[in-house]
């Protein structure tokens, strides 16, 4: 199963976390072909969460925690609900 995850770089330079946090969802989910793409977007009027959280668009899912540890929970619990719906992956 391929999926895509969508990331901003002006966000992801805000929250150098947030590298990490991928980095440990490719090791957790080896069985997932990731297509992580970095980026360069205009302003997406989210000021205020663009500047506070990490997020990411994952399959045009909006994904964000208040810190590292609650994006990384939120993304690895929205990923193991993708896995569930297509158990061929």
């Amino acid at each position: 199963m391929a999926i895509r995850i969508e990331v901003c770089e002006t966000n992801l330079l805000k929250h150098a976390s947030t590298a990490a946090v991928f980095s440990r969802i490719q090791r957790e989910f080896p069985e997932v072909e990731f297509a992580i793409e970095y980026l360069e977007m205009k302003c997406g009027g989210i000021c205020g969460i663009c500047k506070n959280t990490p997020y990411a668009l994952v399959s045009k899912k909006f994904i964000t925690g208040m810190s590292a540890d609650s994006f990384y929970d939120n993304l690895k619990r929205y990923l193991t609900g993708l896995l569930a719906e297509d158990p061929v992956a």
